[in-house]
């Protein structure tokens, strides 16, 4: 060997020992390399956190002040043998089989009421009315779509709509609530209803709007002119406000869409509400308590 390579074979030892003498004394320090797989691995878990994310809001039930639990969550804290009572700062409420709230309270029947307005399908004089809390683009209001053809059928009740538009839907909450209302100025409660269920999860464009009110037989020109005019935001935004206002305090955990706000004439002083696309036997049961 020649005293080159010796010369060489030296540095390097030399330079291998003061790197095995440095991981020694600080083993914790490790060069940092990002390989592609390591890359790649972190993309996809950001990736699947967005969609659980969206998944989430997708199904969850849509809200307005506060997180309101699932309707799975709703059903698993339900109590058959419960009715007890409380009296709130406004009125006092109970618990209706696990179902629904009564609350007994002036304010909250006062708003209640039909007024001139309102957007009704069924018997406006009927004993029994069901006020729905809707916003056209909340996919639970979507799932009890059918429930006011039934429960008008089977009881010759009313089903009163009430505007309760979220804001993460604006703008195109406020722009269905708008077409609903101009259907229902033109065509009626028959012409509504059957835009009701057309619009439902469809997430219309304004156009579209445009083309299924005529496909239940209401005026182009006169629906265009309506809607262009936004008549009824205004309304749709009082709605919203007052029912907040009224019923928040007794939905701490959240007031969401839809809810159903069940009134009857043999029970004048309060009202029964059920936050959530419970199943329809469950609003049927509340129905045949207090009809």
């Amino acid at each position: 060997m020649t005293m080159v390579q010796r010369k060489k074979r030296t540095v390097t030892t030399s330079v291998k020992s003061k790197a095995a003498k440095e991981a020694v004394n600080n083993p914790f320090k490790k060069p940092m390399t990002l390989s592609p797989a390591l890359i790649f691995d972190l993309i996809t878990m950001g990736f699947m956190l967005l969609l659980l994310l969206a998944v989430f809001q997708m199904f969850g039930l849509t809200i307005k002040q506060g997180t309101a639990p699932s309707n799975q969550a709703k059903e698993s804290v339900k109590d058959e043998s419960s009715n007890n009572s409380q009296d709130t700062n406004n009125g006092s409420v109970s618990d209706i089989e696990g179902i629904a709230k009564r609350i007994e309270d002036p304010k909250v029947v006062s708003i209640f009421k039909l007024r001139e307005n309102d957007l009704v399908y069924g018997n406006k004089d009927s004993d029994i009315l069901v006020f729905e809390l809707i916003d056209f683009e909340c996919p639970f209001c979507e799932r009890i779509k059918d429930y006011p053809k039934q429960i008008v059928k089977k009881y010759d009740a009313g089903w009163v709509y009430r505007h309760f538009t979220l804001s993460f839907h604006e703008p195109q909450a406020t722009l269905e609530a708008n077409a609903a209302e101009c259907v229902y100025e033109l065509g009626g409660a028959d012409a509504f209803i059957k835009f009701h269920d057309n619009i439902l999860g469809a997430k219309p464009s304004k156009d579209e709007l445009k083309s299924l009110a005529s496909q239940v037989g209401v005026d182009s020109e006169k629906f265009s002119k309506c809607l262009e005019a936004e008549k009824y935001t205004a309304k749709a935004n009082q709605q919203e406000k007052e029912s907040t206002e009224a019923l928040a305090s007794y939905f701490p955990e959240g007031l969401g869409t839809p809810t159903m706000v069940i009134t009857s004439k043999k029970d004048p002083k309060a009202v029964y509400v059920i936050v959530g696309a419970v199943p329809i036997d469950r609003v049927e049961k509340v129905i045949d308590k207090i009809k």
